[in-house]
């Protein structure tokens, strides 16, 4: 009898001196009441703790931690989101806390240093509930995130919600009838944008400003060489053959596109994607080239296709500063300067000189009439410009044609050339 309640004794003591150990849990997973859970955030560890829906001689429930752990590299207020559900998985409250907030409990106040640990409790009390549901009505819990932002409040936006309709950014908001409405979180889209999505747009924008300052590069370059800009020059890949059609030509253009597409495929099928890189390598080669082309205007440069000849006649005769340039096949194979390449042509016209002896002119005693141009005065005899009465003589090859000479520095003291006392 004496060795029955012996082992009796023993078998009470074996079961209360085995450890209880906590189950791992993610956020937003569902935990049974009674159940002990340890939950592993970025912020913070939540290490063995459980859901009680009484406290001795209160009316309020009470979530007991054996341990937070602070994670981060700073010092930081203790805080959590907990949701509460019924036995129907359906959210009855929502547990926001953040001892930065909490300003009559046993943690106001309080933060947490760097790596430091700390036993914790939390009262659920009739705030968190949602209409007349209270602690007693809790079956299941979760831990929705480590509260980041310290944010309190809004503890029936989730109310009737499962936790798969929670977790997908659905919340309860109320119309101006009184009508609730799913709508998206507002406090979700701030914690994707916090969890990596803000470096994603940041990095689409790069990508997006990237393409826009290469297609503004090409069509810079497009315009002097066709006369024209594309929309091409905007686009992935149809860039790259905007860029070997600046560079070397279109045909060339073409073939190069054509097996770079193809490698592009296979680079997917058998590994070839260093052939891939290095095709890849030729058309930044080419955009270095096409900047070169931009600004030293040398648009032949490297160009395999006819171009046209430096002269082009459009209402007369134009002079292109920059040499030959490109012909457009699609263009029917000329090149029509535009408004915008009125800068880079001159209009060569031959130089007039003023023959009108009505002018501000002063004559001399001998016949002859000057005309100041600049500075340099020019001398004519006006007899010799009588067409009528010399006409025979210059067709004489032993009479010599009019004289028309300068008026330098060497001149006499009465206005007069020594060239002109020859005449006299």
């Amino acid at each position: 009898m004496k060795k029955t309640i012996k082992g009796i004794i023993v078998l009470i003591l074996m079961v209360l001196c085995v450890p209880v150990f906590a189950t791992e849990y993610r956020t937003s997973e569902l935990i049974s009441v009674g159940d002990t859970a340890t939950v592993d955030t970025e912020m913070f560890t939540y290490t063995d703790f459980s859901y009680s829906s009484s406290v001795s001689g209160e009316t309020y429930g009470r979530f007991n931690f054996s341990n937070i752990t602070n994670k981060v590299s700073k010092k930081v207020p203790v805080s959590i989101d907990l949701l509460l559900f019924d036995s129907n998985k359906k959210n009855i409250g929502f547990v926001t806390y953040c001892s930065d907030q909490d300003y009559d409990g046993d943690y106001a106040q309080k933060k947490l240093g760097i790596g430091k640990s700390t036993s914790f409790y939390i009262d659920v009390v009739s705030k968190y509930f949602v209409g007349s549901s209270g602690p007693a009505d809790v079956a299941y819990f979760a831990v929705l995130d480590e509260n980041p932002y310290c944010h309190v409040g809004g503890y029936d936006k989730y109310s009737g919600l499962t936790l798969e309709q929670i977790s997908s950014g659905m919340v309860i908001t109320e119309t101006k009838e009184g009508k609730e409405l799913i709508s998206f979180d507002t406090d979700t889209i701030s914690q994707l944008l916090s969890a990596g999505l803000l470096v994603i747009i940041i990095g689409g924008l790069v990508v997006i400003g990237i393409f826009v300052f290469i297609g503004s590069v090409l069509n810079a370059l497009h315009k002097r060489m066709y006369a024209s800009t594309t929309a091409l020059a905007y686009l992935p890949i149809t860039n790259i053959y905007i860029t070997v059609k600046l560079a070397f030509g279109k045909k060339i253009a073409s073939i190069y596109i054509f097996v770079y597409l193809i490698l592009y495929v296979l680079s997917f099928v058998s590994g070839l994607g260093i052939l891939t890189t290095l095709v890849s390598f030729v058309s930044t080669i080419a955009f270095i080239i096409d900047i070169i082309k931009l600004i030293t205007k040398k648009y032949d440069l490297f160009y395999m296709e006819p171009i046209t000849t430096q002269n082009v006649a459009v209402g007369g005769t134009f002079s292109l500063k920059h040499g030959t340039v490109p012909v457009d096949e699609e263009q029917g194979g000329k090149f029509v300067p535009t408004q915008s390449d009125e800068e880079e042509i001159i209009i060569d016209e031959p130089e007039t000189v003023d023959l009108n002896f009505q002018s501000n002119n002063t004559s001399s005693d001998d016949g002859f009439i000057e005309t100041d141009s600049g500075g340099d005065s020019f001398s004519f005899d006006a007899a010799d410009f009588n067409t009528t009465k010399h006409e025979d003589s210059l067709l004489d090859d032993d009479v010599p044609a009019p004289k028309v000479e300068e008026k330098r520095e060497g001149n006499t003291q009465e206005g007069e050339s020594d060239l002109m006392n020859l005449f006299k």
